[in-house]
């Protein structure tokens, strides 16, 4: 998928306050289309992701920043922006200074999956 092809779509980008709004709070299920499942991850207020990598729960930082939704791996501190495209509940995330937009989500108000954090 690419940007123009969302916008054609009719995706929104979504910005600043708008994105903070979106994600702070609540879950976002990214889909793997290799293994056919949805990956919930829940973003707590205050700038905390929580999510499962097999049977660990693994916290992470984000941030909104530059109108992008950043995460830090805490064990490389890379951080890592994307851009945020959405549609009703449905969502694609493309990559910082690219018009690749590889990854596509579900949004869910609330923590869904009794992640925590």
């Amino acid at each position: 998928m690419t940007r123009q092809r969302l916008e054609l779509m009719k995706f929104d980008q979504l910005e600043g306050g708008i994105l903070s709004t979106m994600v702070a709070g609540n879950t976002l299920y990214y889909r793997n289309d290799v293994y056919g499942s949805k990956e919930p991850k829940h973003y707590v207020p205050g700038g905390i992701v929580v999510f499962r990598s097999g049977n660990v729960v693994v916290q992470r930082k984000w941030q909104i920043e530059r109108d992008m939704l950043c995460e830090k791996n805490s064990e490389s501190s890379r951080e890592v922006c994307k851009s945020v495209f959405r549609r009703g509940n449905r969502g694609v995330l493309c990559d910082e200074d690219s018009d690749i937009c590889p990854i596509q989500f579900e949004w869910k108000l609330g923590d869904t999956e009794g992640l925590g954090g």
